[in-house]
């Protein structure tokens, strides 16, 4: 059985808009590493990005696929003094929308899933994404986002690592 990880980095590969970035981890894990990208020269290479938030839920069982329950952020840098509206006009519908979108329809294409056309979750545009009840952004950077919650994915059990992007 392939990691999901495995999976969902190489769908984010074969995605026809694609980000600059993916990175999976804790919450912490990500920002601690969108903190040292911002401090090197990968500095250009953080956004647009697509994360791939851990503890991931599987349910396994005999069949020939498991359950999956994922939280992806897509997220891209935005102006600290934006409006909901121009996050929304300058950000959302022009780069992330076009991201989840893309996402979406490569996960169909891989191979990977049982192919339903459909995928329940939850979507959240997040302007101002990170913010805490106090309205400071627990980031370093200023981010607009696009959160997919509880997404659910069928995931095939006998999957060729031949056909990994």
């Amino acid at each position: 059985m392939i990691e999901i990880e495995v999976l969902i980095e190489s769908v984010v590969n074969s995605m026809d808009v694609k980000p600059k970035n993916f990175i999976h981890g804790t919450p912490t894990e990500i920002l601690n590493r969108l903190i040292e990208m911002g401090n090197s020269s990968e500095r250009s290479k953080k956004f647009p990005l697509i994360a791939l938030i851990h503890d991931i839920d599987q349910n396994i069982d005999g069949n020939t696929s498991y359950d999956v329950k994922l939280n992806i952020v897509i997220a891209n840098a935005t102006e600290p003094n934006y409006s909901s509206h121009q996050r929304l006009t300058k950000n959302i519908i022009p780069i992330l929308q076009p991201l989840y979108e893309s996402f979406l329809k490569s996960i169909d294409k891989s191979g990977y899933f049982v192919s339903r056309y459909t995928h329940p979750h939850t979507k959240v545009n997040r302007m101002y994404w990170g913010r805490s009840d106090n309205k400071q952004n627990k980031t370093t950077d200023y981010l607009d986002a696009i959160e997919l919650q509880s997404l659910e994915l069928k995931v095939k059990k006998n999957i060729c690592t031949n056909n990994l992007n």
